[in-house]
């Protein structure tokens, strides 16, 4: 990981359970991806993405959880937050 941003766009066909996913500015590079719900807080993705077979889990995080949403937000801190 070299912490550079790569931004990706997402399209979704819930009907057949597909998702298209490409660099945002280059669509002739797609990739595509069989989707299924392995429960209620997991999704998992199965397709080839530059060669490689994938198989990707995705799990559900509560936002309640993140750390904006559970310390509250201040506009004025007498100390600044560290984590």
């Amino acid at each position: 990981m070299d912490d550079i941003k790569h931004p990706y766009k997402f399209i979704a066909d819930a009907i057949a359970q597909k998702i298209m996913i490409h660099k945002k500015k280059v669509e002739s590079e797609a990739y595509n991806f069989n989707y299924s719900s392995l429960n209620s807080e997991s999704l998992q993705l199965d397709g080839v993405m530059a060669s490689d077979t994938l198989r990707i889990v995705l799990s559900r995080i509560d936002h309640k959880k993140f750390n904006l949403n559970s310390r509250g937000f201040n506009w004025i801190n007498k100390y600044p937050y560290r984590e």
